[in-house]
């Protein structure tokens, strides 16, 4: 286990919190970016302009971040951001297609929710990416733009006096003064916790995953509705540890002053895998093409990183106070292996958690 706990700073008022909520402000992020900045494709620029519109849909933590920045940068294409979880956003689309209606030009997502996208036909390869990374340009329609690492995060101050867990496997151990004070997410709506269901059901196998799941029921641990309610009850000391929140949120708790670490479980933690396409049938499919442009150039990595996840367009820049990326132990979770056990991991976490 690696345990991170540098806060020196306390005094987290329900006034910081409301302005977490709200939104953090940008850091500048140190580092090079070993490739030139792409958001220049005097073509591209050029008939994303004639458009005029763009329309983002997408996560309620980053996008709106990068929507401000693409603003700066190309004030006169207009931008709206609808927020939304990836499968909720996907489903969102996937409405506007079935009524000839399509409205989204771009769709974050994590990688699975894009991939089944593309074999479903909705997404088509970019004619734009030349330049980018080899490594983020899958060949099935979407461009991965960032990774989220998701680890074991907890208030501190909380839980001073109780015996932290190591590693995934030592919440099947941990006794009834945990009980009550551990939440997570729903996988049916949240790409954060299935990345962490099918992290463990590969990495460790049925059956012990069916024991940490056990031992989550047995520990009464609460399912929040959404991430807000994950960084309240955390941040509160209500329910001070949470196995199912990205990094983002821990950096913008520790900013606004919240007693935040974060574990590095000994077995690996999970990195999400953040993605963007363009739907063939979008209005604004240049406009589209240029959004993800801006996010893959050095202006786009500095706003990722400042807001605490690490953009695959380099690994020269990363959110300050993070773990180097390569240096990070990893569970296996790829994005065909998420959507082929996605419905039988779901049923394991219901069958556990005693949901119908």
């Amino acid at each position: 286990m690696t345990s991170f706990d540098n806060d020196t700073s306390r005094g987290w008022t329900r006034r910081s919190f409301n302005t977490l909520l709200a939104g953090s402000a940008l850091m500048a992020a140190g580092g090079t970016l070993v490739r030139p900045a792409l958001a220049d494709q005097p073509k591209l620029v050029e008939e994303a302009k004639k458009e005029g519109q763009v329309n983002v849909y997408g996560d309620s933590s980053m996008v709106p971040q990068l929507v401000e920045g693409f603003k700066k940068k190309y004030p006169d294409i207009k931008v709206t951001s609808v927020p939304g979880g990836g499968w909720s956003s996907y489903n969102r689309m996937m409405s506007e297609k079935s009524a000839g209606r399509m409205v989204c030009d771009v769709m974050c997502a994590n990688d699975d929710t894009l991939l089944y996208g593309y074999q479903q036909g909705v997404f088509g390869n970019l004619d734009t990416t030349a330049g980018y990374p080899k490594d983020t340009v899958s060949g099935t329609g979407y461009v991965i733009t960032q990774r989220m690492l998701t680890p074991i995060i907890y208030n501190s101050d909380a839980v001073k006096n109780l015996p932290l867990p190591k590693d995934w496997e030592d919440f099947v151990k941990m006794g009834d003064e945990w009980k009550g004070l551990i939440v997570s997410s729903d996988p049916r709506n949240s790409g954060t916790a299935l990345c962490v269901l099918i992290g463990l059901y590969q990495g460790l196998g049925k059956e012990k995953t069916l024991a940490i799941l056990n031992a989550w029921k047995r520990l009464d641990t609460e399912i929040a509705p959404n991430t807000g309610v994950q960084v309240a009850k955390m941040t509160s000391g209500e329910r001070p540890l949470t196995v199912t929140m990205h990094m983002a949120f821990y950096k913008r708790m520790k900013e606004q002053g919240a007693p935040a670490a974060f574990i590095l479980p000994t077995s690996g933690s999970m990195m999400q895998i953040g993605a963007m396409a363009v739907p063939k049938e979008a209005p604004h499919p240049r406009a589209g093409a240029l959004f993800i442009d801006f996010v893959m150039s050095r202006d786009g990595a500095e706003i990722m990183a400042a807001n605490g996840t690490y953009p695959s367009s380099t690994d020269e820049i990363i959110p300050t106070g993070f773990p180097v990326r390569k240096s990070i132990k990893l569970m296996p979770a790829g994005p065909e292996e998420t959507l082929r056990d996605r419905d039988t991991v779901i049923e394991l976490w219901k069958s556990a958690m005693g949901i119908s």
